[in-house]
């Protein structure tokens, strides 16, 4: 996934192409990931507009998400029983610094 797609979802507020992207960046490994960005902040501010986007998604999270939040989240995430994308863009929100460390580290 290029910036460019994850920028024209959300000018299009297409769903399921946002919750892909939040998925790539929750998980996010390498600059392979999200090609195009220019830094570890950049990915963070990204991060940030995904998951104001995803606010009122009651759509359900693939199991491999859940466990991915809950790894990087730590502990005690409402996630155990709200599987949506609005409580993982929630719980992901609450611990932004968690995602901004790996992104700074892996960049």
């Amino acid at each position: 996934m290029h910036v460019d797609d994850i920028e024209a979802a959300l000018d299009d507020r297409s769903f399921p192409r946002i919750e892909g992207a939040f998925s790539r960046l929750v998980q996010w490994s390498d600059r392979q990931s999200v090609r195009g960005v220019e830094d570890a902040h950049e990915l963070g501010r990204l991060l940030d507009r995904v998951t104001a986007a995803l606010e009122a998604d009651a759509r359900e999270m693939p199991e491999e998400l859940v466990a991915s939040i809950l790894a990087r989240a730590g502990v005690g995430t409402w996630l155990r029983d709200d599987r949506t994308y609005a409580a993982g863009a929630r719980t992901v929100a609450a611990r932004a610094g968690a995602w901004q460390t790996i992104f700074v580290s892996r960049f």
